[in-house]
C-alpha cells in the first residue's frame, strides 16, 4: 500500500508535489487547531464575520490556482492518517487561499437530519466556485460567514423561513 502511494505521488509535477505537502501541512495544523481550541477563539482569523465575498468569476489565473488548491486539499485528505472533516477543509483551504492573495468566503451551516439530530458544515467558496464543502447552501441553512476583508458585503438581513434562503445584501463602504 505505502509503495503505491509513493507511486502515484512520483508521478506528479513538482509544483504539485509542493501543494499537496502544503495541503498536508495544513490540514495536519487545521486537525490540530481543531481539537485543541475552540472554534470561537479562531474564528476571527477566517475574516471579517457575516459578511460574504463577491460572486464575480475572477480571472483565469485565480480559477487555475484556486483548482490546483482543489486537488491538493483532496489528495491531501486521502492520504493522511486520520480523517478530514469539513471544518479541516475549510481551514486549510483557506490559509492556502490566503497565502497566494486569493479572496475566499467561509460559510458555516446547519440542518437537520433523518433522525432530527442538527449536524454542521463548512465550506468555502471563491467567486462562484466551491473550493471545499461543495454546495451547502443547498442543504444547510447558513448561520455564519466570513469574508476576507477587500470587496466584502455586509449581509444586513437573514430570512429564517426555511422555504426562502435568500439573503439581502448591501455593499459594504
Amino acid at each position: 500500500m505505502k509503495f503505491r502511494v509513493f507511486s502515484k505521488l512520483s508521478r506528479l509535477r513538482p509544483s504539485d508535489i509542493y501543494l499537496f505537502l502544503e495541503a498536508s501541512l495544513f490540514l495536519t495544523l487545521a486537525s490540530i487547531v481543531r481539537i485543541t481550541i475552540p472554534l470561537r477563539w479562531y474564528a476571527p482569523v477566517f475574516g471579517r464575520h457575516m459578511e460574504i465575498g463577491p460572486e464575480i468569476a475572477e480571472n483565469d489565473g485565480v480559477n487555475c490556482k484556486t483548482y490546483a488548491i482543489v486537488k491538493a486539499i483532496r489528495r491531501g485528505c486521502r492520504y493522511l492518517p486520520f480523517e478530514c472533516k469539513c471544518l479541516v477543509r475549510a481551514i486549510a483551504s483557506k490559509a492556502m487561499l490566503r497565502l497566494r492573495d486569493i479572496k475566499s468566503t467561509v460559510y458555516l451551516g446547519v440542518a437537520k437530519n433523518e433522525e432530527d439530530k442538527l449536524i454542521a458544515h463548512a465550506w468555502v467558496r471563491v467567486g462562484k466556485m466551491y473550493v471545499t464543502g461543495g454546495n451547502g447552501e443547498n442543504n444547510y441553512k447558513i448561520i455564519s460567514t466570513f469574508a476576507d476583508d477587500n470587496d466584502a458585503i455586509s449581509r444586513q438581513k437573514y430570512n429564517d423561513t426555511k422555504d426562502d434562503k435568500s439573503f439581502s445584501y448591501v455593499k459594504r463602504q
